[in-house]
């Protein structure tokens, strides 16, 4: 069977940073969020304490300092952290060996790369994310699929989305005529 479209590129550490640091902010970004509030609470709390009972004001701005400093930690490099080491992982499991093709078929996508192939349903992709450079595929699985946005050789990044949209919708509209079925 003849792929519908095809996508082909070279991970490069400025790609998989960029893909592993979209796919991070997508996932702990409300829990950052929350816990940038909770910081912000509690230095709040901290400062009416310390004013409230004559403190100095010193001490609410080193309070202010040192939960600005676990803030910009939370938020900046906790993030990259975790995509060197993923990178280093990657580069440990393939070596140099970088180089995806994800072929793109009626009811599934392939990918081939590193001397292995993965297959993944439509049905298991959970999640479409876009970064400058990448198009970001999450399955359910919690699988990442990146995909060069100017690396399609054949089809397009459109015809990608639509293919997977369309299968995914298919058996839900299924399911709702089941169900209208049994509300007759």
């Amino acid at each position: 069977m003849e792929p519908l479209a095809e996508n082909r590129f070279v991970i490069t550490k400025e790609l998989y940073y960029e893909g592993a640091l979209r796919v991070d902010r997508e996932r702990m970004g409300p829990f950052t969020k929350k816990a940038m509030l909770s910081l912000a609470a509690a230095w709040a709390v901290l400062a009416a304490v310390t004013l409230f009972s004559r403190g100095s004001v010193v001490f609410v701005l080193i309070e202010l300092v040192v939960i600005s400093l676990v803030g910009v930690w939370l938020s900046v490099f906790f993030p990259r952290s975790r995509a060197r080491r993923g990178w280093r992982a990657l580069e440990g499991r393939c070596g140099t060996d970088l180089e995806r093709v994800t072929r793109f078929y009626e009811d599934r996508l392939e990918i081939d790369g590193a001397g292995a192939e993965v297959t993944i349903p439509y049905e298991e992709v959970g999640q479409f994310l876009s970064s400058e450079h990448l198009l970001i595929l999450l399955s359910t699985d919690k699988k990442g699929v990146l995909l060069a946005r100017d690396g399609f050789v054949t089809g397009s990044a459109d015809l990608a989305r639509e293919l997977i949209e369309q299968y995914r919708a298919a058996p839900d509209d299924a399911d709702e005529d089941e169900e209208k079925e049994r509300s007759v």
